[in-house]
């Protein structure tokens, strides 16, 4: 047999291989969904931002199935973090239209660069589940992206308490000998990561939580924890119970909050003495240096600048700058983050 030949011979062997795989019969299998990457930015605090995708057309098993934009809403609710909802809508030939993909996203910026009109590599994650679509058969349910969003309120308030109270702050690190350095130079709360979470909420002693309340709190991360292992149970698979898991999560929020009050009130307080001078802040224009130092700073929500806005100026009537202190406060009440009642009631 000739070069010629063999190389024929193989070509035909090739050839029969391939025809046969593509010939044998399929079955099912599981797999992720197609994804892609995602851009380093994320909105502003307090924005919504929108986006659309583009019509399709998905031809399966003879029949052709219409695929309307996908949407994906982005809203920042503070500084470099955002929440990423999406989900698209298909109108098979012989059912009634039904929700696909959805989905829930956390979304931060890790390390500010280029897209931040900074030097250097931006760097974000996104992270999330994909909740289930209104196909028949899918009745799955999942709480992750909640826990996550609560326990970033919490790193967030353990955040302030750092920066309110540093000595406090130094004093709950008994125990952390470990990581006692790395959260004493941290310099954003993803730092607190390193550290499991059960242990963080310990800090949550230094606002008056005792350890009931602290010991309720851990048990929802052994919650989340036994619901993530593929365990074979299946703990929210109805809506009921995960409204009511939910409602859980939304209650302690709600309370840890409440607890953490003290704590902004004096984060408020140290602002209006440390910056009403525009000769001497960061940014001269007081609506920047309220968003840059004290909202993104701080890492502010909307319920801590409500308290700020409810603020007794009063307290401070007797400092020399109190009257520059006074319009550092209006400017707060003027931004979008403030309201013009407080700005009457002032």
């Amino acid at each position: 047999m000739g070069l010629r030949e063999i190389r024929e011979t193989r070509v035909l062997c090739w050839s029969l291989l391939l025809t046969g795989t593509l010939l044998l019969p399929g079955a099912y299998a599981w797999g992720y969904r197609p994804f892609v990457s995602t851009d380093a930015v994320v909105a502003d605090p307090q924005e919504l931002e929108v986006e659309l995708g583009y019509f399709s057309l998905k031809h399966m098993e003879g029949k052709n199935t219409i695929i309307i934009p996908q949407v994906v809403l982005n809203y920042g609710f503070v500084r470099n973090w955002e929440v990423v909802g999406e989900f698209a809508v298909e109108k098979p030939p012989d059912a009634s239209a039904r929700l696909v993909d959805p989905g829930l996203f956390l979304k931060a910026v890790l390390q500010e660069g280029t897209l931040q009109n900074k030097d250097g590599v931006s760097f974000a994650v996104e992270v999330g589940p994909l909740f289930p679509s209104t196909v028949r058969k899918e009745k799955q349910f999942a709480f992750l992206a909640y826990h996550m969003l609560a326990m970033g309120f919490v790193y967030f308030n353990i955040w302030q308490i750092k920066q309110s109270r540093p000595e406090d702050f130094e004093k709950g690190l008994i125990g952390f000998a470990r990581d006692k350095r790395a959260l004493l130079t941290a310099t954003s709360p993803f730092a607190f990561s390193i550290v499991p979470e059960r242990t963080m909420l310990r800090f949550l002693k230094l606002i008056a939580c005792d350890n009931g309340k602290i010991g309720t709190y851990a048990k929802l991360v052994d919650d989340r924890n036994e619901a993530a292992h593929p365990n074979g149970n299946i703990f929210y698979s109805t809506p009921a119970a995960l409204d009511a898991k939910i409602g859980e999560i939304l209650r302690v929020v709600d309370e840890i909050q409440t607890y953490s009050k003290p704590i902004i009130e004096q984060c408020y307080r140290d602002f209006l003495l440390q910056n009403h001078d525009p000769e001497e802040r960061e940014y001269p224009d007081a609506a920047d240096q309220i968003r840059e130092v004290l909202i993104r700073g701080n890492y502010l929500s909307q319920k801590d600048i409500d308290i700020c806005l409810g603020f007794d100026l009063s307290s401070l009537a007797s400092h020399p700058q109190h009257d520059n202190m006074r319009a550092l406060h209006e400017a707060l009440i003027k931004t979008e983050y403030g309201s013009g009642d407080a700005l009457d009631a002032s």
